[in-house]
């Protein structure tokens, strides 16, 4: 990310020992950062990569200066489903799922957050 010229800033999160990040424009909301399952380009033999095998939801933070009105998520462009904001946490949307339901191989999650704006 390079903030001096382009105004880029990378937000990280940990996830159960597991680090995602997105890079973002400053003053671009709402912004989405799916912690889990992570993503397959930023893979590490360093993390505890064998939870994601055992996850039972799929986890995202998501930050707007005004409210958050829905998260939706995607799986291989198929049907699209409703996140819940977890009890107690104002960031953090999650949906149930079971990996083993997806099959072996590379797959694509697409989270869209929609803010009151």
């Amino acid at each position: 990310a390079d903030f001096k010229f382009k105004r880029f800033f990378r937000l990280l999160a940990f996830d159960h020992d597991l680090l995602s990040f997105v890079d973002v424009t400053l003053g671009t909301f709402p912004i989405v950062l799916v912690t889990n399952p992570k993503d397959a380009r930023f893979l590490s033999s360093q993390e505890p990569l064998s939870r994601i095998a055992f996850s039972t939801h799929i986890r995202c933070l998501v930050f707007s200066d005004v409210r958050v009105v829905s998260v939706t998520f995607s799986l291989d462009g198929r049907e699209v489903k409703d996140m819940h904001q977890a009890p107690g946490e104002d960031r953090l949307f999650v949906a149930p799922w079971n990996p083993h339901d997806v099959g072996s191989g590379l797959h694509k999650i697409e989270v869209v957050a929609q803010d009151a704006k």
